[in-house]
């Protein structure tokens, strides 16, 4: 080898190694409270090109916004001043490659479990080489629930612990491993409604609810490599994909799945990757030996996405999704760059693919409006014709910081429409589900739903909360033993058959409404105590059930070390 070269070839990894020397390439979890607080600072012009349509970021990224914020933070109001105060601390290292404001259990002597900065049970950080913390935290929740029906009437509680790790080597490899186990007491039903209890195998393996066990346990990790322009990763855990309250590409009302994707992002232009392994349809028998045995067929999704940035306040998107179900991975969808809809026709149509397009303007500060148009199934020369075959959702999102310099008030409105059949596929196996649950929200195919919310930060420490929604939806005509009688495009569960009517209306069948309002509030005494609490209230009118009113209240309490 030449000598220019070598020299070439040592400048490449030099500059490879010392971009951003305290760069973390873990990924901040997709409800951290900093995701909204970044789009606040970006719709009110503090920053810009902070795009909230896929969760999570790394730290990394979320350390460059905040560092965007800091210069003109004395304009800010003084809940997001003291805000951003936690969050530099919390992001202390990423932004300037120290822990002053932090403490470490095990390390540190004079140890404060009400200490109001970070706190870890341990943490070591060399910036040549490698930063690890490690963290413990457990959490106790109640649940009421109250039904018009006082036999309806049901309760639950449980205690969940565990910890977690995270790390980044060489600045570059970055590594989160997090375990919970958990105790449960009470209602398994009322259990249900937290959405970790509801996907649980352990706790709900078996159909007999009185004695399945009360136990349950969780895990999520991955691995990951940051090179600046381009990310890697591998793992479990969980992402958003879509605008709004209500994510209408991919929702926190699925179980986890394992996934590899990928990233990429240069100045105006962006494109991510993803392909997850999911859940299909399962069936079991008993062997007289080996007792039950479960069989779960194979499935995948795939999914991809070019985001472009028209300027510092409009950005443009297109992406697609795919579902292929019975057979090991692909290919032809391993492969990032290839258009999914072309490549399944070639496939012999046998797999689910859709397209979507999304849009978000910032133009006028303090107002974010942002929609997106997902087509599952289309045909131009039928449109307008009632055909079942054009299958739409669309989703218009507005979120109003305009009170800010008055009031520290947020105010959002979101309107969803997902026509007949959307989500469903003809091959069962291939609908846009995980373990029999939509990936997308829970609103069902041929639904509307209105939302209305708004919150109240008094200060850094305390937010109050409000949100209510209105849904219709045009069910399936279903038999009392849960048979499908009349299929109006209502279920994700039930794809078009070659029995049902080719034309559709919206909302046609058994019509439902569904009514909730909600009001929480979260309380942080000392930093990584959380105290919450929210009340739901549901006016439902259902299929074989004329009305519905319920009551629900939850208490959380969660400490972290």
């Amino acid at each position: 080898m030449g000598t220019n070269k070598i020299i070439a070839a040592i400048i490449f990894l030099l500059a490879a190694f010392s971009v951003n020397a305290f760069a973390q390439a873990e990924y901040v979890p997709y409800n951290h409270p900093v995701y909204d607080f970044l789009e606040r600072m970006n719709t009110l012009h503090h920053i810009s090109g902070f795009n909230d349509f896929e969760r999570p970021l790394t730290r990394r990224t979320i350390a460059g916004y905040l560092r965007d914020v800091i210069p003109g933070e004395n304009s800010l109001d003084y809940s997001d001043q003291r805000l951003l105060d936690d969050f530099k601390n919390e992001f202390e290292y990423e932004l300037y490659g120290t822990l002053k404001a932090s403490q470490s259990l095990i390390s540190d002597s004079s140890f404060s479990f009400f200490w109001q900065g970070p706190k870890y049970l341990y943490s070591y950080t060399d910036s040549a080489k490698a930063a690890v913390f490690m963290d413990l935290a457990g959490d106790f929740e109640s649940i009421f629930e109250k039904s018009m029906k006082p036999e309806e009437t049901s309760s639950a509680a449980f205690l969940r612990w565990g910890g977690s790790i995270r790390g980044t080597f060489l600045n570059k490899f970055g590594f989160y491993i997090k375990g919970t186990n958990g105790k449960l007491w009470g209602s398994k039903s009322a259990a249900r409604s937290v959405n970790e209890l509801k996907f649980n195998y352990k706790l709900n393996a078996n159909p007999n609810l009185v004695t399945a066990t009360d136990y349950f346990d969780n895990s999520e990790g991955y691995l990951s490599a940051d090179f600046d322009l381009v990310r890697f990763k591998i793992g479990r855990d969980q992402n958003l994909i879509g605008y709004g309250p209500v994510r209408n590409i991919l929702g926190d009302n699925t179980p986890q799945f394992d996934y590899l994707s990928m990233a990429f992002k240069y100045k105006f232009i962006s494109f991510s990757y993803m392909h997850a392994k999911l859940l299909g349809n399962m069936t079991s028998y008993v062997d007289p030996l080996q007792g039950e045995i479960k069989q779960v067929d194979e499935k995948y999704m795939g999914y991809h996405r070019l985001g472009i940035d028209i300027s510092k306040d409009f950005s443009l998107g297109a992406g697609e999704l795919i579902v292929y179900s019975k057979r090991s991975l692909d290919l032809s969808y391993l492969n990032p760059f290839n258009f999914y809809k072309a490549v399944e026709h070639s496939n012999q149509d046998r797999d689910n693919s859709m397209l979507f397009f999304d849009l978000a303007n910032y133009s006028i500060k303090g107002l974010k409006a942002a929609a997106s148009v997902f087509i599952d199934d289309i045909d131009f020369g039928k449109l307008g014709t009632g055909w079942f075959g054009n299958q739409l959702m669309y989703d218009l999102y507005l979120k109003s910081y305009n009170l800010y310099g008055y009031l520290p008030v947020d105010l959002g409105f979101e309107y969803l429409r997902v026509e007949p059949y959307v989500f469903t596929h003809r091959i069962t196996d291939n609908n846009y589900t995980n373990m029999s649950y939509s990936l997308a929200s829970p609103v069902q195919p041929n639904s509307d739903m209105y939302l209305f919310e708004v919150n109240y930060r008094m200060t850094n420490r305390l937010t109050f909360s409000g949100q209510f929604t209105f849904s219709r939806h045009g069910a399936n005509l279903m038999a009392a033993d849960g048979s499908l009688i009349r299929n109006y495009g209502g279920d994700v569960q039930f794809g078009h058959r070659n029995e049902d009517p080719v034309k559709v209306k919206f909302l046609e069948g058994e019509r439902e409404y569904y009514r909730s309002i909600s009001f929480s509030s979260v309380f942080e005494p000392v930093k990584n105590y959380y105290i919450s609490a929210r009340v739901l209230f549901q006016n439902n009118s259902l299929q074989n059930v004329p009305s519905r009113k319920f009551l629900a209240a939850y208490f959380l309490i969660n400490i972290g070390i």
